[in-house]
């Protein structure tokens, strides 16, 4: 895996992380339980992405998108 993809990874997972703790602090100042619940799964679920980037390999790949930046595309995306 090159630095450069290693490094993305990285911030992507970085934050997706801090997205999660964004998402707990609201969850816990939400008086609608309902609501507070899918804020706390929705928290959990960037955590769980943040743990999928953190243990990507070299299978994932980047996509320059028209100078938009990049994007990291799973194997199946790219029908392989």
């Amino acid at each position: 895996m090159s630095d450069e993809h290693s490094s993305t990874l990285q911030r992507a997972a970085a934050e997706y992380r801090k997205l999660s703790g964004k998402l707990r602090e609201l969850a816990r100042a939400c008086a609608i339980s309902g609501s507070r619940r899918s804020l706390s799964r929705l928290a959990a679920a960037f955590d769980r992405r943040a743990t999928h980037f953190d243990g990507k390999d070299a299978s994932y790949v980047h996509v320059a998108e028209r100078g938009r930046g990049t994007t990291i595309l799973p194997p199946r995306a790219r029908g392989t």
